[in-house]
Formats: C-alpha cells, sequence, structure tokens
C-alpha cells in the first residue's frame, strides 16, 4: 500500500495502518512466546501486564535512548517530529525515528530470551499494579540489547553497525528535511 500527500494529510491513515498491522504483529507473537509468561497476544505498556510486555517496554527505551542521542548528533530537534504529534515534553522525533529501529533492535533481541526460556519469572516483580524487570532481567535484556546494535547489517551497500545505521537514518532525515534529497527512505530490516 502507497500513502501519498502531505503529512498533515495521511497523518490519520499511516497511524491506522501502523496500529492495524502491531496488533496483527503482537497477535502472531501470541503463538511463539510460551504460555507460562501470561501474554494474550496484545501490547500492553503502562503499566505493562505480562512479563514480555516488561521486557519490551524495557528494551524499547533503550533503542529510543540511542535514537536521542542519535537524532542530537544529526543536528535534529528530538522534540519537533513530523509523525507522532508534537507536545512538550514529547521526543516526537525520536518515537518518529524508532519506529525503524524497534523490531529490528527490541523485538529481535527479546523474543529469543522468552522462546529460549532465558528469562525466568524470577527475573520479574510485580509493583503498582504492572509487571516490571528485576536488576537481573534488566541485565540480561541490556546485554543483548548492545549485543544487537554492534551487530552488522547491509546498509547502502556497505556492512555497518546498527547504532552506526540509526545514525545514518538521523542524518537522513536531516537531509530531507533541509531538501537535499527529494525523498526519505526508511531502514528496513530484510530476514
Amino acid at each position: 500500500m502507497e500513502i501519498n500527500g502531505h503529512i498533515d494529510d495521511v497523518r490519520n491513515n499511516i497511524m491506522y495502518f501502523e496500529g492495524r498491522a502491531a496488533e496483527k504483529y503482537y497477535v502472531a507473537l501470541n503463538e511463539v512466546i510460551p504460555r507460562e509468561y501470561g501474554y494474550e497476544g496484545k501490547r500492553i505498556r503502562r503499566p505493562p501486564g505480562d512479563p514480555f510486555n516488561a521486557a519490551v517496554s524495557y528494551g524499547n527505551s533503550r533503542v529510543r535512548n540511542v535514537v536521542f542521542k542519535s537524532v542530537v548528533l544529526a543536528g535534529l530537534d528530538p522534540f519537533s517530529g513530523f509523525l507522532h504529534a508534537d507536545r512538550p515534553g514529547r521526543a516526537s522525533m525520536v518515537l518518529d525515528l524508532a519506529e525503524e529501529f524497534l523490531v529490528a533492535v527490541s523485538d529481535y533481541s527479546i523474543i529469543p530470551l522468552f522462546t529460549r526460556r532465558m528469562l525466568k519469572l524470577e527475573d520479574f516483580t510485580r509493583s503498582r499494579g504492572g509487571v516490571y524487570l528485576s536488576g537481573n532481567g534488566r541485565k540480561l535484556v541490556s546485554e543483548k540489547i548492545e549485543e544487537r546494535l554492534n551487530e552488522y547489517l547491509p546498509y547502502h551497500g556497505k556492512n555497518f553497525m546498527l547504532r552506526d545505521i540509526i545514525l545514518g537514518q538521523a542524518r537522513r532525515v536531516g537531509m530531507f528535511l533541509r531538501n537535499e534529497v527529494r525523498s526519505y527512505q526508511p531502514f528496513l530490516l530484510k530476514l
């Protein structure tokens, strides 16, 4: 499907299709995440309702931190986005760019921790109506995220560390916003 037009005119359609795709993705994950983790095929964020959602929330925050640094290094305003609406205190540009990398980094790192049962139920705590990673759980997820960020992947004909690809994409956003290039091509992970 192709959506064309000014972002202000197509934003709602983009967000609608992104939401529908995410819903189907999380339902499909219910087939691979072992039942003992209590995952029910949906994304629950605030607060995370089960160990899988807790790990994804933590992993996504780690990815967004890397994206934030890349956005700043690229000379962009992290609080001025184009897809996620701007509002005070919301790093909209970071949220926009992070969309390209959450699955490629966070989910890619976290799903095997569950399918291989490397994260134990003891690696989670319950508090304030939610489920959160314990210190050991955070350490394991952080290690896997860092390993993934340091992996080399093809990018524009060469191999780069994934963390450098994030910076490259932030720079490409800047080039697009300064009208140095006619279009912006998102990073697509090829499995």
